[in-house]
């Protein structure tokens, strides 16, 4: 099981260093106090923008820092995904991300409220259009999120479970 930024963040608050804990907090008000690219989703104005986390290269080591920042105008859900690119250009320009799982941070959807720690699940929708042309993913994803029959996995240590994920809606 690879570590990221927000297992290792909630593992450090855990153990009693609040200081990762308290920055990556400070981290993700900045992001949402300027709201992103805007869209309507199920008649809900939500935001998306890519984030960069290299200030946290002291805490956990990661080849790509841009995640991605997704959350509803009054902040009911808030996502926070780990962008991984298809392909990347000679100049290292990079288009079309790929979001496979992402991190529930605030949630009160059927089947996916978040109460103290993060839930980490598998995307009910994969990311598979360039970021000019993402709007469509972005919509699908809320509807497919907020609808209760849509089958939701959540990562789990398989030290506990003996399997990788399990099916929490």
């Amino acid at each position: 099981m690879i570590v990221d930024l927000v297992q290792r963040v909630y593992h450090e608050k855990l153990k009693g260093n609040v200081r990762p804990f308290d920055e990556f907090e400070q981290w993700l008000q900045a992001g949402l106090k300027n709201p992103g690219v805007n869209f309507v989703a199920v008649g809900q104005l939500f935001f998306w923008k890519i984030i960069s986390a290299e200030q946290f290269d002291d805490l956990i080591s990661d080849y790509e820092t841009d995640w991605m920042l997704i959350h509803s105008e009054n902040l009911d859900l808030i996502i926070l995904g780990k962008l991984d690119y298809g392909y990347s250009n000679l100049l290292g320009q990079r288009n079309n991300p790929i979001l496979s799982s992402f991190w529930l941070l605030r949630c009160q959807y059927v089947g996916l409220q978040v109460d103290d720690e993060p839930i980490h699940i598998l995307t009910p929708h994969r990311f598979l259009t360039p970021k000019q042309r993402i709007e469509p993913d972005m919509i699908k994803l809320i509807s497919r999120l907020q609808d209760k029959e849509v089958e939701i996995m959540k990562h789990v240590d398989y030290r506990l479970h003996r399997t990788n994920t399990i099916r929490i809606r």
